[in-house]
Protein backbone atom coordinates (compact mmCIF):
# COMPACT_ATOMS: atom_id res chain seq x y z
CA UNK A 1 0.00 0.00 0.00
CA UNK A 2 1.50 3.08 -0.84
CA UNK A 3 1.40 5.88 1.54
CA UNK A 4 -0.19 9.13 1.36
CA UNK A 5 0.66 12.43 1.91
CA UNK A 6 -1.26 14.83 3.50
CA UNK A 7 -1.45 16.98 0.47
CA UNK A 8 -2.21 13.70 -1.32
CA UNK A 9 -4.88 13.11 0.44
CA UNK A 10 -6.22 16.48 0.33
CA UNK A 11 -5.67 16.75 -3.33
CA UNK A 12 -7.30 13.42 -4.26
CA UNK A 13 -10.45 14.39 -1.71
CA UNK A 14 -10.66 18.05 -3.72
CA UNK A 15 -10.54 16.19 -7.29
CA UNK A 16 -13.10 13.39 -5.94
CA UNK A 17 -15.70 15.83 -4.49
CA UNK A 18 -15.44 18.83 -7.01
CA UNK A 19 -14.49 17.07 -10.57
CA UNK A 20 -15.93 13.31 -9.90
CA UNK A 21 -12.46 11.71 -10.35
CA UNK A 22 -12.25 8.54 -9.92
CA UNK A 23 -9.27 6.28 -9.39
CA UNK A 24 -8.24 5.33 -12.98
CA UNK A 25 -8.34 9.32 -13.40
CA UNK A 26 -5.81 9.84 -10.93
CA UNK A 27 -3.40 7.13 -12.02
CA UNK A 28 -3.35 8.64 -15.65
CA UNK A 29 -3.34 12.13 -14.27
CA UNK A 30 -0.58 11.59 -11.95
CA UNK A 31 1.74 9.04 -13.41
CA UNK A 32 5.05 9.45 -11.34
CA UNK A 33 2.81 8.26 -7.67
CA UNK A 34 2.72 5.18 -7.19
CA UNK A 35 -0.58 4.54 -6.47
CA UNK A 36 -3.11 1.99 -6.68
CA UNK A 37 -6.61 2.10 -7.75
CA UNK A 38 -7.48 0.31 -4.73
CA UNK A 39 -5.37 2.25 -2.51
CA UNK A 40 -7.21 5.36 -3.73
CA UNK A 41 -10.21 4.03 -3.83
CA UNK A 42 -9.98 3.85 0.17
CA UNK A 43 -9.69 7.38 0.63
CA UNK A 44 -13.41 7.92 -1.05
CA UNK A 45 -15.07 5.24 1.15
CA UNK A 46 -13.71 6.73 4.22
CA UNK A 47 -14.95 10.17 2.85
CA UNK A 48 -18.54 9.19 2.83
CA UNK A 49 -18.37 6.84 5.68
CA UNK A 50 -16.80 9.58 8.20
CA UNK A 51 -16.76 12.54 6.19
CA UNK A 52 -12.86 12.96 6.25
CA UNK A 53 -9.61 11.44 4.96
CA UNK A 54 -8.01 11.58 8.36
CA UNK A 55 -7.38 9.27 10.59
CA UNK A 56 -9.97 8.21 12.90
CA UNK A 57 -9.23 8.42 16.94
CA UNK A 58 -10.11 4.83 18.49
CA UNK A 59 -12.24 5.30 21.08
CA UNK A 60 -12.36 1.82 23.27
CA UNK A 61 -12.87 1.56 26.91
CA UNK A 62 -11.57 -1.14 29.08
CA UNK A 63 -13.19 -2.67 31.96
CA UNK A 64 -11.54 -4.40 34.63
Amino acid sequence: MAPFSEEDKILIKSLYEYKGYKARQFITEFPDNVWTKNCINRLPVKLRKFGTVDRQRQTTQCEY
